[in-house]
């Protein structure tokens, strides 16, 4: 009994942190993503700046 309620600790405090650190890279990963996109369409499209 102990070593079940144990084991289903583990499973959702392992579950819960891998959905944190996927949510966060995530997160990070597509701020990432549109600030290279609005550096990289900064110099060629002129009113880029007026889209952020």
């Amino acid at each position: 009994m102990f070593i079940c309620i144990s084991l289903n600790l583990v499973f959702s405090i392992g579950l819960f942190s891998f959905s944190f650190i996927f949510i966060f890279n995530l997160y990070f990963y597509t701020l990432f993503f549109t600030n290279s996109i609005s550096l990289f369409l900064g110099p060629l499209v002129p009113f880029s700046s007026a889209i952020k």
